[in-house]
């Protein structure tokens, strides 16, 4: 009722309403448990949730209390590129249509990165024939089933992949180029996990082929050649020149005397020691670091040239 200043007054029409007993959604959270461990790196999450006055159902769905999904109208929802070993809280808000709201949140972490070590060949080692087998072990912290990516090329860095999706810890390969190879294995656990393994690299060579040769002006004879540390070979040749030659069969450098050179010999320091028929010793500076510790750098590491067996070092 209205009543103005001089008693004039008017009533208005008499309403009514009723309100009902709206209680809000009941969730929960099925997939994964509360406080599970060794999750899938991809899980699909799932919930159930009621409502008491069968409202429709709304949802938000937050990952470590950031929101990455309004508005969902299904009860499952794919999270991807999580990290492994790694603890994270999965929240879902349930909405009806009255904006009553009930949320559950539970933690879990997710499964272990697996460990994998490459065996044979050895790194940097020599292999001798076509068909050469690659072993690694690997293991997995949760015993999730292992599957292997294996790559082999000649790149420092191998992209090629040769075998995808295999359980065993080995395979048989052919190469066929005298060349240096490089190869690493992926693990990849069924949860999603993965480790890729350090990159080893062997050497392929078949017994009895010619590594390389090198040509002097003239021939070489009664002249044994001399091995550095650094595997650069010093060898004399009758066009009266020294020639230092790298291990791939390079010329490294090479100096000319005025009449043959008998053999060479290495001084500690490096010094490249050559006496000439024009009655010159030559020493010789070099960046050697002296001679090889090998079973042939000279015969019995003599220096001398003399072959004698008895020769103390």
């Amino acid at each position: 009722m209205a009543i103005d200043g001089k008693g004039g007054q008017t009533s208005c029409p008499i309403w009514s309403f009723t309100t009902i007993k709206n209680n809000p959604p009941q969730i929960e959270i099925t997939y994964p448990k509360d406080n599970s461990t060794n999750i899938e790196l991809s899980p699909i999450i799932t919930w159930n949730a009621t409502d008491n006055e069968n409202d429709n159902i709304k949802y938000n769905i937050y990952l470590n209390d950031e929101i990455i999904k309004e508005n969902c109208t299904l009860k499952i929802y794919q999270l991807s590129n999580l990290n492994p070993d790694t603890i994270y809280t999965i929240k879902i808000e349930a909405i009806d249509k009255y904006n009553a709201k009930t949320e559950v949140m539970i933690p879990f972490k997710t499964t272990k990165e697996p460990t994998i070590s490459l065996k044979t060949p050895k790194n940097k080692s020599i292999v001798i024939g076509k068909t050469i087998t690659l072993i690694w072990t690997a293991n997995d912290p949760d015993n999730d089933k292992l599957f292997f990516y294996v790559y082999l090329d000649k790149n420092t860095e191998p992209i090629t992949k040769i075998k995808s999706d295999i359980t065993e810890n080995n395979i048989t390969v052919n190469v066929s180029d005298y060349d240096t190879y490089y190869w690493k294995v992926v693990a990849k656990e069924d949860k999603g996990a993965t480790t890729e393994s350090e990159i080893y690299s062997f050497k392929y060579i078949d017994l009895g082929v010619l590594k390389w040769n090198f040509k002097t002006n003239s021939f070489i004879s009664y002249s044994s050649p001399a091995i550095d540390i650094d595997n650069v070979i010093y060898v004399v040749s009758w066009d009266n020149y020294l020639y230092a030659i790298n291990h791939d069969g390079t010329l490294k450098w090479k100096i000319r005397t005025n009449s043959f050179i008998s053999s060479p010999a290495i001084g500690n320091d490096g010094t490249i020691y050559i006496g000439s028929n024009d009655g010159y010793l030559y020493a010789i500076y070099t960046t050697s670091k002296g001679l090889a510790d090998s079973p042939w750098p000279k015969f019995q590491h003599d220096n001398q040239n003399t072959g004698n067996y008895n020769h103390e070092k």
